[in-house]
Protein backbone atom coordinates (compact mmCIF):
# COMPACT_ATOMS: atom_id res chain seq x y z
CA UNK A 1 0.00 0.00 0.00
CA UNK A 2 1.31 3.06 -1.08
CA UNK A 3 1.50 6.52 1.16
CA UNK A 4 -0.48 9.51 0.58
CA UNK A 5 3.01 11.26 -0.44
CA UNK A 6 3.84 8.08 -2.90
CA UNK A 7 0.59 7.72 -4.63
CA UNK A 8 0.92 11.83 -5.54
CA UNK A 9 4.07 11.36 -7.23
CA UNK A 10 2.93 8.81 -9.44
CA UNK A 11 -0.19 10.74 -10.07
CA UNK A 12 1.98 13.33 -11.46
CA UNK A 13 4.42 10.71 -13.08
CA UNK A 14 0.57 9.90 -14.89
CA UNK A 15 -0.05 13.18 -15.65
CA UNK A 16 2.68 14.23 -17.04
CA UNK A 17 3.02 11.03 -19.80
CA UNK A 18 -1.12 11.87 -20.88
CA UNK A 19 -0.40 15.45 -21.33
CA UNK A 20 2.26 14.55 -23.71
CA UNK A 21 0.17 13.10 -26.06
CA UNK A 22 -0.29 9.25 -25.18
CA UNK A 23 -3.93 8.95 -25.32
CA UNK A 24 -4.00 5.11 -24.99
CA UNK A 25 -4.00 4.45 -21.09
CA UNK A 26 -2.81 1.37 -21.57
CA UNK A 27 0.04 2.37 -24.04
CA UNK A 28 1.07 5.32 -20.97
CA UNK A 29 1.39 2.53 -18.19
CA UNK A 30 3.72 0.62 -20.27
CA UNK A 31 6.12 3.72 -21.29
CA UNK A 32 5.83 3.72 -17.01
CA UNK A 33 6.81 0.42 -16.69
CA UNK A 34 9.55 0.51 -19.34
CA UNK A 35 11.34 3.08 -16.94
CA UNK A 36 10.77 1.45 -13.89
CA UNK A 37 11.76 -1.80 -15.07
CA UNK A 38 15.35 -0.36 -16.79
CA UNK A 39 15.54 1.30 -13.01
CA UNK A 40 15.37 -1.77 -11.57
CA UNK A 41 17.56 -3.64 -13.54
CA UNK A 42 20.70 -2.18 -12.45
CA UNK A 43 20.03 -2.93 -8.92
CA UNK A 44 19.32 -6.83 -10.16
CA UNK A 45 23.12 -6.95 -12.22
CA UNK A 46 24.17 -5.85 -8.95
CA UNK A 47 23.01 -8.84 -7.44
CA UNK A 48 24.09 -10.89 -10.54
CA UNK A 49 27.30 -9.99 -10.32
CA UNK A 50 27.99 -10.29 -6.93
CA UNK A 51 27.02 -13.78 -6.98
CA UNK A 52 29.67 -14.35 -9.99
CA UNK A 53 27.34 -13.49 -12.99
CA UNK A 54 28.85 -11.83 -15.55
CA UNK A 55 27.07 -7.81 -16.16
CA UNK A 56 23.86 -7.73 -18.15
CA UNK A 57 25.67 -4.83 -19.10
CA UNK A 58 28.48 -6.13 -21.33
CA UNK A 59 26.74 -7.65 -24.11
CA UNK A 60 24.43 -6.27 -26.49
CA UNK A 61 22.89 -6.88 -30.45
CA UNK A 62 25.87 -4.52 -31.43
CA UNK A 63 29.21 -6.43 -31.08
CA UNK A 64 30.98 -2.57 -32.08
CA UNK A 65 29.05 -0.87 -29.41
CA UNK A 66 29.58 -4.05 -26.73
CA UNK A 67 33.42 -3.73 -27.47
CA UNK A 68 33.24 -0.04 -26.92
CA UNK A 69 31.19 -0.05 -23.75
CA UNK A 70 28.62 1.24 -24.65
CA UNK A 71 25.97 -0.39 -23.61
CA UNK A 72 27.34 0.63 -19.92
CA UNK A 73 25.19 3.18 -20.48
CA UNK A 74 21.84 1.13 -20.85
CA UNK A 75 22.36 1.40 -16.71
CA UNK A 76 19.60 3.92 -15.00
CA UNK A 77 22.28 5.87 -13.22
CA UNK A 78 23.69 6.97 -16.84
CA UNK A 79 20.30 7.19 -17.94
CA UNK A 80 19.35 9.71 -15.16
CA UNK A 81 22.27 12.34 -15.67
CA UNK A 82 21.95 11.96 -19.20
CA UNK A 83 18.22 11.51 -20.69
CA UNK A 84 17.81 11.80 -23.93
CA UNK A 85 15.46 10.40 -26.64
CA UNK A 86 18.59 9.47 -28.61
CA UNK A 87 20.29 7.13 -25.84
CA UNK A 88 16.86 5.17 -25.36
CA UNK A 89 16.05 4.97 -28.87
CA UNK A 90 19.13 4.10 -30.59
CA UNK A 91 20.88 2.39 -27.50
CA UNK A 92 18.57 1.21 -24.49
CA UNK A 93 15.43 0.17 -26.19
CA UNK A 94 16.99 -2.15 -28.74
CA UNK A 95 19.26 -3.50 -25.87
CA UNK A 96 16.09 -4.18 -23.87
CA UNK A 97 14.71 -6.03 -26.58
CA UNK A 98 17.53 -8.21 -27.22
CA UNK A 99 18.04 -9.12 -23.32
CA UNK A 100 16.12 -11.91 -22.50
CA UNK A 101 17.33 -13.78 -25.66
CA UNK A 102 20.82 -12.85 -25.21
CA UNK A 103 20.92 -14.07 -21.55
CA UNK A 104 19.50 -16.84 -22.70
CA UNK A 105 22.37 -17.57 -25.35
CA UNK A 106 24.81 -16.61 -22.62
CA UNK A 107 23.59 -18.76 -19.48
CA UNK A 108 23.95 -22.84 -18.86
CA UNK A 109 19.98 -22.34 -17.38
CA UNK A 110 19.41 -21.55 -21.19
CA UNK A 111 15.93 -23.86 -21.58
CA UNK A 112 14.71 -21.54 -18.39
CA UNK A 113 15.03 -18.25 -20.00
CA UNK A 114 13.82 -18.87 -23.15
CA UNK A 115 10.62 -19.55 -22.02
CA UNK A 116 10.37 -16.37 -20.61
CA UNK A 117 11.67 -14.81 -24.24
CA UNK A 118 10.60 -13.06 -26.27
CA UNK A 119 8.18 -10.35 -23.41
CA UNK A 120 10.34 -7.26 -24.39
CA UNK A 121 10.37 -8.00 -28.21
CA UNK A 122 8.19 -4.99 -28.72
CA UNK A 123 9.93 -2.72 -26.33
CA UNK A 124 9.34 0.86 -28.09
CA UNK A 125 9.63 3.76 -26.19
CA UNK A 126 7.31 6.28 -28.30
CA UNK A 127 7.32 9.63 -26.28
CA UNK A 128 7.23 12.18 -29.02
CA UNK A 129 10.87 13.39 -29.28
CA UNK A 130 10.26 17.16 -29.36
CA UNK A 131 8.60 16.45 -25.52
CA UNK A 132 12.26 16.78 -24.34
CA UNK A 133 11.48 18.35 -21.14
CA UNK A 134 8.99 15.68 -20.25
CA UNK A 135 11.73 13.16 -20.76
CA UNK A 136 13.95 14.75 -18.34
CA UNK A 137 11.25 15.42 -15.68
CA UNK A 138 9.34 11.91 -15.56
CA UNK A 139 13.39 10.52 -15.33
CA UNK A 140 13.65 13.08 -12.44
CA UNK A 141 10.27 11.80 -10.87
CA UNK A 142 11.20 8.22 -10.81
CA UNK A 143 14.66 9.22 -9.35
CA UNK A 144 12.49 10.63 -6.53
CA UNK A 145 10.00 8.07 -6.48
CA UNK A 146 12.77 5.39 -5.69
CA UNK A 147 14.48 7.44 -3.34
CA UNK A 148 11.31 7.53 -1.13
CA UNK A 149 10.40 3.60 -1.29
CA UNK A 150 14.04 2.95 -0.24
CA UNK A 151 13.85 4.35 2.53
CA UNK A 152 10.09 4.36 3.36
CA UNK A 153 9.43 0.72 2.66
CA UNK A 154 10.10 -2.72 3.38
CA UNK A 155 7.46 -4.69 0.83
CA UNK A 156 9.51 -5.69 -2.04
CA UNK A 157 6.32 -5.73 -3.76
CA UNK A 158 5.82 -2.48 -4.41
CA UNK A 159 6.23 -2.37 -8.04
CA UNK A 160 3.23 -4.34 -8.01
CA UNK A 161 1.41 -1.47 -5.76
CA UNK A 162 2.84 1.23 -8.42
CA UNK A 163 1.30 -0.97 -11.21
CA UNK A 164 -2.26 -1.05 -9.64
CA UNK A 165 -2.06 2.52 -8.59
CA UNK A 166 -1.44 3.38 -12.13
CA UNK A 167 -4.41 1.57 -13.13
CA UNK A 168 -7.09 3.44 -10.58
CA UNK A 169 -5.26 6.33 -12.10
CA UNK A 170 -6.84 5.85 -15.54
CA UNK A 171 -9.90 4.23 -14.52
CA UNK A 172 -9.31 0.61 -17.15
CA UNK A 173 -8.78 -1.58 -14.98
CA UNK A 174 -12.31 -2.90 -15.00
CA UNK A 175 -12.74 -2.58 -18.84
CA UNK A 176 -9.19 -3.94 -19.84
CA UNK A 177 -9.47 -7.30 -17.25
CA UNK A 178 -6.49 -6.16 -15.05
CA UNK A 179 -7.25 -6.62 -11.48
CA UNK A 180 -5.21 -7.11 -8.93
CA UNK A 181 -5.49 -8.69 -5.24
CA UNK A 182 -4.92 -6.60 -2.27
CA UNK A 183 -2.16 -7.25 -0.63
CA UNK A 184 -3.40 -8.14 2.73
CA UNK A 185 -5.80 -10.63 1.26
CA UNK A 186 -2.85 -12.42 -0.41
CA UNK A 187 -0.96 -12.30 3.07
CA UNK A 188 -4.12 -13.98 4.67
CA UNK A 189 -4.55 -16.29 2.01
CA UNK A 190 -0.80 -17.59 2.31
CA UNK A 191 -0.82 -17.68 6.05
CA UNK A 192 -3.81 -19.69 6.25
CA UNK A 193 -2.29 -22.03 3.55
CA UNK A 194 1.24 -22.18 4.86
CA UNK A 195 3.02 -24.03 2.24
CA UNK A 196 6.17 -25.83 3.85
CA UNK A 197 9.26 -24.61 2.97
CA UNK A 198 10.43 -26.07 -0.61
CA UNK A 199 6.86 -26.64 -2.01
CA UNK A 200 6.13 -26.24 -5.43
CA UNK A 201 3.74 -23.02 -5.85
CA UNK A 202 2.13 -21.93 -9.25
CA UNK A 203 0.22 -18.73 -9.49
CA UNK A 204 -1.81 -19.72 -12.82
CA UNK A 205 -2.85 -16.00 -12.90
CA UNK A 206 0.27 -14.30 -12.27
CA UNK A 207 0.37 -10.82 -12.87
CA UNK A 208 2.62 -8.64 -10.40
CA UNK A 209 4.11 -11.94 -8.77
CA UNK A 210 2.60 -10.94 -5.36
CA UNK A 211 1.47 -14.42 -4.58
CA UNK A 212 4.81 -15.89 -5.19
CA UNK A 213 6.67 -12.97 -3.24
CA UNK A 214 4.45 -13.04 -0.31
CA UNK A 215 5.09 -17.32 0.10
CA UNK A 216 8.81 -16.52 0.16
CA UNK A 217 8.26 -13.31 2.34
CA UNK A 218 6.18 -15.88 4.36
CA UNK A 219 8.74 -18.30 4.57
CA UNK A 220 11.58 -16.04 5.50
CA UNK A 221 9.30 -15.02 8.48
CA UNK A 222 8.49 -18.19 9.69
CA UNK A 223 12.17 -18.75 10.22
CA UNK A 224 12.97 -14.72 11.93
CA UNK A 225 13.03 -14.95 15.39
CA UNK A 226 9.80 -13.40 16.82
CA UNK A 227 12.19 -10.40 18.17
CA UNK A 228 13.62 -9.70 15.02
CA UNK A 229 10.64 -9.54 12.82
CA UNK A 230 9.11 -6.33 12.50
CA UNK A 231 5.70 -5.61 10.92
CA UNK A 232 4.69 -2.33 8.63
CA UNK A 233 1.72 -0.09 9.31
CA UNK A 234 0.17 -2.03 7.02
CA UNK A 235 1.14 -5.71 8.07
CA UNK A 236 4.13 -6.50 5.79
CA UNK A 237 6.84 -7.95 7.53
CA UNK A 238 10.28 -6.42 7.57
CA UNK A 239 14.08 -7.99 8.78
CA UNK A 240 13.16 -10.98 7.56
CA UNK A 241 15.86 -13.28 7.19
CA UNK A 242 16.60 -15.08 3.92
CA UNK A 243 15.86 -19.45 3.63
CA UNK A 244 16.95 -21.76 1.70
CA UNK A 245 14.77 -24.73 0.14
CA UNK A 246 15.63 -27.73 1.80
CA UNK A 247 15.40 -29.38 -1.64
CA UNK A 248 16.05 -28.11 -5.31
CA UNK A 249 12.26 -27.97 -5.99
CA UNK A 250 11.92 -23.97 -7.38
CA UNK A 251 9.05 -21.81 -6.01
Amino acid sequence: MLSPQLRKRIHGLWSRFWSAGISNPLIAIEQITYLLFIRELEALDGRRTKSGKPSIYASGPDRAKAAKGEYEHCRWTYISERPSFALLNDTVFPWLRWLETGLAQGNGDSAKLQDTAGRLKDAYFILDPNKTDILTRSVKDIDELFRQLDTRSANRDIMGDIFEHLLEEVKESGKNGQFRTPRQVIRFMVELLDPPLGARIIDPACGSAGFLINTLQHWEARHTEADTLRLEWDGASRNRLPVASPTSAPA
